[in-house]
């Protein structure tokens, strides 16, 4: 069965509030804050975002990947429970990995495809502009909303890329 990665900040929960909470005094975010579990939880789900991972679900196997720290899994885990996401595993960064998502997602979908993994999409937000171009470059499609994927070849294929 193929498989799709879906990012959890800018897909599944919008984290524009927390990154505004976690700012210091020159604006300059503090993740430390920004990834504890307190601040976490706040995050509020994108309308329809749950819906569609059990959507997903129903025709292919997928996993969160993510640039959050493995130190708000849990908060993480809750916050996708208590608004209805379909659970599926978390790929996170490390605790003290500090490379840029980019850079992180690069060498966990490498990793993946060394193991036999068969891609079908990514749903990502782009934010920084790097991640669709990795992905694309990796032979996965990215779409960078639910909307765009569910209106894709992808989708409308049963799969088929």
């Amino acid at each position: 069965m193929q498989t799709i990665t879906i990012d959890i900040d800018g897909i599944c929960f919008d984290p524009t509030a927390r990154l505004e909470r976690c700012k210091d005094e020159k604006g300059k975010i503090d993740w430390e804050k920004a990834f504890s579990d307190k601040e976490i939880i706040k995050d509020l789900p994108f309308r329809g975002a749950a819906k569609a991972t059990h959507t997903i679900w129903k025709r292919f196997r997928f996993c969160y990947l993510t640039g959050r720290s493995q130190s708000c899994h849990e908060a993480t885990l809750i916050a996708l429970r208590r608004c209805g996401f379909r659970l599926a595993p978390i790929e996170m960064r490390k605790r003290d990995d500090f490379r840029s998502d980019h850079e992180i997602k690069t060498e966990r979908i490498k990793s993946f495809q060394e193991n036999g993994f068969d891609f079908a999409a990514a749903i990502d937000d782009d934010y920084n502009g790097k991640l669709k171009p990795m992905y694309e470059s990796l032979g996965i499609p990215c779409f960078t909303s639910f909307e765009e994927f569910f209106e894709s070849e992808v989708w409308r294929g049963n799969g088929k890329n």
